[in-house]
């Protein structure tokens, strides 16, 4: 839908409601309604505009290169800059912005990440995750502050969102070059996993016992697919 049409059928409205206000046997309700009316053409407009732009988004976004080694995990992954400097041209291109925020979980030791995507016709969606606070290794113990580990969640959450909200493919190209005949799950596995334990309201930890490793990190590839099933049956 092109601006000018938008434009004529929102001045054709105004000058509707201009003369239900000077219609002597107009009233406050009638002129509130056209309003109401008007507000709901805008709204659908602007959705329009958000879904056509998306679509066209996702076909020319390209896939984010992992950048960085977890050693822990022996898995790659991308940084956040990395994923913004890749994704931010093209979302914005097409008229894109996010804008992320926090808020008090209901989970303990949780916060919760919260994004706006908005467009430039006016529409704006907003999603919010709740991710565990990153201040604990492997092992369960305290690595970091309780301020470093939430800029740590912070960091992880919104390359996650972005990823999610623009359907975007994380290349792990080598996974660290182990050259193993079963490596370990990617990064993007593993967000994706961990999404999916949150989502089910399962508890990552006894996952863990059950599949036999102290991490998702463990978890080999080939494993991948069986342990999203034991996830999946918790619903």
């Amino acid at each position: 839908m092109s601006n000018d049409i938008i434009v004529s059928s929102e001045d054709k409205m105004m000058s509707m409601i201009e003369k239900i206000a000077l219609d002597p046997n107009s009233n406050t309700e009638k002129i509130q309604q056209i309003i109401d009316m008007q507000a709901q053409i805008f709204d659908k407009n602007a959705q329009i505009e958000y879904n056509k732009s998306m679509v066209q988004c996702q076909q020319k976004m390209p896939k984010v290169v992992s950048n960085r080694v977890n050693k822990q995990t022996s898995s790659t992954y991308s940084t956040l800059s990395n994923v913004l400097e890749t994704t931010k041209p093209v979302y914005s291109k097409y008229g894109f912005s996010l804008s992320f925020g926090n808020k008090k979980s209901e989970k303990t030791d949780h916060i919760c990440i919260t994004c706006e995507v908005m467009h430039k016709g006016g529409h704006t969606k907003y999603s919010e995750v709740d991710w565990p606070i990153d201040n604990k290794g492997i092992a369960g113990k305290t690595n970091k502050t309780l301020i470093h580990g939430m800029a740590s969640t912070n960091s992880y959450a919104q390359r996650y969102l972005t990823c999610m909200i623009f359907n975007i493919a994380i290349d792990d190209h080598d996974n660290d070059g182990n050259g193993s005949e079963s490596p370990k799950l990617t990064e993007s596995q593993i967000c994706d996993l961990h999404a999916l334990i949150i989502e089910v309201g399962a508890d990552e930890s006894k996952f863990c016992k059950y599949m036999n490793v102290d991490c998702l990190g463990d978890i080999l590839n080939d494993n991948y697919k069986r342990a999203v099933q034991v996830v999946e049956s918790k619903r």
